[in-house]
Order: structure tokens, then sequence, then C-alpha cells
């Protein structure tokens, strides 16, 4: 009877680790997760803002208008518009402001944008990125890539890009973005430099009406008088020359936006930060808890069989006797 009683605890405790091993290895993760990307600047967006300068004699740029960076000579507004057979896209991040005709004409708007990408194929990614930038008519200004260790097996790839894309296809662009990647975070801003515009066409026409007077005295000028006229003309047109210079950048702020890109490359069997450690730990824990427990089990029943055969032995011995 008690031979029965320790071979059905036998069994029981072999059941028991077999389950406990099967439990482990199937919550056991199939290859380690990479480490969590580096959180972004800007952890959640903010709402679009506008900004004007005070109209002043001499025009300054507004603090909050964006810096011209390096572009080609702007252009028309009309250049990249959409073409009228052309749905708009439907975006669900980003939507132009609704103007009629003459304030489009007359108001001078710039956006900038930033987003942080995820994407589990990383060089499509970037083609894909370079791709939809150039079919819109837009152009790179910078990209920083970085790779990973090859020693690493969980390591990730990044990359930084800074594109201008035409103000008046960006809606496009950003509607591809939503349906190619993961949105980790998008923050847009508008700046309104109408004023400043204006301002700046104001001020050259003054000069222009200057630079005919000061043309028409040099013709009849003599001695100081011509002196003092030349050298007030050279000091137009070197205003003049920087102040074309500010419509341009104006213009080109208008008419290509600025987008600024961060690409985070993510492993396809990524669950969550942390998480995935976590449960191994405790797979780990269950694992050599249960084993621990059917060894003391198995010590127990085999100390018990010894000391019922030794007992048994003295049994007989007491008999025989």
């Amino acid at each position: 009877m008690k031979n029965r009683v320790l071979f059905t605890i036998i069994i029981v405790t072999l059941v028991f680790v077999f389950t406990a091993c099967s439990a482990a290895s199937e919550n056991a993760p199939a290859t380690t997760p990479s480490a969590a990307a580096p959180a972004p600047a800007t952890s959640a967006p903010a709402a679009p803002q506008a900004t004007a300068p005070v109209a002043e004699a001499a025009p300054s740029p507004p603090p909050a208008a964006p810096a011209a960076p390096s572009a080609p000579p702007a252009v028309s507004q009309d250049a990249f518009r959409r073409p009228p057979s052309e749905p708009e896209p439907v975006s669900n991040y980003f939507m132009l402001p609704t103007l009629t005709p003459s304030e489009a004409e007359d108001r001078r708007l710039a956006y900038t944008v930033s987003m942080s990408l995820q994407t589990t194929d990383f060089p499509s990614g970037m083609s894909t990125l370079n791709r939809t930038v150039g079919s819109l008519g837009g152009y790179i200004i910078r990209a920083d890539v970085r790779g990973y260790d090859m020693r690493d097996p969980s390591a990730t790839r990044t990359a930084d890009f800074v594109f201008r894309v035409p103000t008046e296809r960006l809606d496009e662009f950003i509607f591809v973005v939503e349906n190619t990647f993961n949105i980790w975070s998008l923050n847009q801003q508008m700046y309104e430099l109408t004023d400043w515009y204006h301002d700046t066409n104001w001020w050259i026409d003054e000069l222009r009406e200057e630079e005919e007077y000061l043309e028409a005295l040099l013709e009849t000028a003599e001695g100081d008088e011509r002196t003092v006229a030349l050298r007030r003309l050279t000091e137009v047109r070197r205003t003049l020359r920087d102040l074309d210079g500010t419509i341009d950048s104006i213009m080109s702020n208008v008419v290509y936006s600025t987008v600024d890109i961060q690409l985070f490359e993510v492993l396809p069997d990524y669950e969550g930060y942390g998480e995935d450690e976590q449960d191994e730990g405790l797979n780990v824990w269950f694992l050599a808890t249960g084993i621990l427990l059917a060894c003391v089990i198995v010590a127990v029943v085999v100390i018990v069989m010894l000391s019922n055969k030794k007992q048994k032995n003295s049994t007989e011995t007491t008999k025989i006797e």
C-alpha cells in the first residue's frame, strides 16, 4: 500500500515538472527585443501658432519666423499647386487652412513640421521618404543615418532628415507618411509672414524712388554735392540688395515648408518597453521553483522508501531470530 502511495507521488511530481517546463518554454521570447529607442524631444504635438511682426518703417524679421535654410531661388507659389483633377488626400494629422483665392494671394504663411516615425523595414522606409519628397517637387537639406553594431543582434538603426516640401503638397506628404509609418509624435506650426512681407516691399518701393532721385541728381551735381549723392546711392543700392534677399527668403519659406523627421527602426517581434524582460525573468523564476520543488519531493520520497525498506528488513530479521 505504501509503495503505491509513493509511486503516485512520483507520478504527480513528474507531471508538475513537465507542466512547468512547458509553460516556461511557451512564454519565453523567441529573440531578445531591441532596447527602447530614445524619447523624442517633443512628446506631444503642439497646436499651430501664428505670429506676426509689428509693422515699422525699417522691417526686421519676427523672432518666431523660421530661419531660411539654403534653398534654390524662390519660385512662384503656383509652381507646385495641386492640379484641379487630383483629389485632396484626407489626412488625420494635418490640414492646410481653407483660404479664399484672394486670401491665398494676399497672405504669406510658412509651415514647419517635426515628426518621429517608427518602422520595421528601415531601408524601405528611407527609400519611401526620399521618393515621396522627390515626386512632390521637394528636396533634402540634411540626412544623418546611424547604423547598428553587427555584434549586437538586438541593435537598431535611426536616421534624422530635414526636407523642404512644397507647401501646396505638404498634406500629400503627411498622408503618405501616416499610411506608411507609425507616427510616434508630430508637431506642426504655422507662421504669419504677411506683415513682414508687405513692410519689406513698402521699404523697397521707398528706396527705389530715392534711387531714381539720386541717379537724376548725379547727372547735374558737382563737387561735394555729387560726392554725398554718390555715397548715399551706394548705401541705397546695398540696402535694396539686402531687402531683395529678404523677400526671396520669405517666399522660400512660404513656397517650401520645412519637415524635420526622426526615423526609428523597431524589430518585428517588438512588444513593449521592458515587458519581455520582465516576462523572461518570471519564466526563469517559475522554472527554477518547479525544479527545486520536484527535487525536494523526490528526495523525501527516496528517504521514505529507504526508511520503509530498512524497517521491513529489521522486522524480517526479528522474525527469523
